[in-house]
């Protein structure tokens, strides 16, 4: 799966040409999506250096599906991330590192389970609905 904006310019890095058979670049429905992230062993989010946050909508929906995530550690996309412990970060642009980390981490299935189990829980402490209830309370009570 390629993930692209509607925001940006597309980069010509972000797919080969031609597309390899076991690789796909399109939209995808809600429900399909939630079903590639819940059946995904790793979300890998490689992104490009960039000044913003690019990739955060889809290590925060692999966080909320409890997947284990390898994200690049973009110094714009790490300020926008809550919880650093949310993914295992490697260098951009650095392939060597990226494949030693998930090499590393499908070697360890036990870790996994925990990164994902992690990544479930931090995303439903920030970003979940009772935290937002809770805020949405505070104010209205504040009134």
């Amino acid at each position: 799966i390629t993930a692209f904006s509607r925001d940006a310019q597309p980069d010509p890095r972000a797919s080969p040409d031609p597309m390899p058979s076991n690789m796909s670049s399109r939209f995808y429905p809600w429900r399909e999506l939630v079903d590639l992230y819940r059946s995904a062993d790793i979300v890998v989010v490689p992104v490009v250096p960039t000044n913003y946050v690019a990739g955060i909508t889809s290590i925060l929906e692999a966080a909320a599906v409890g997947r284990p995530i390898i994200a690049t550690g973009n110094p714009a996309l790490k300020d926008a991330v809550a919880d650093q412990d949310i993914a295992a970060w490697v260098p951009p642009e650095d392939a060597a590192a990226l494949r030693e980390t998930l090499l590393n981490l499908l070697e360890h299935p036990a870790t996994l389970a925990t990164m994902g189990d992690k990544a479930k829980a931090i995303q439903a402490k920030h970003h979940g609905f009772a935290s937002k209830i809770d805020e949405v309370i505070a104010e209205l009570t504040a009134l």
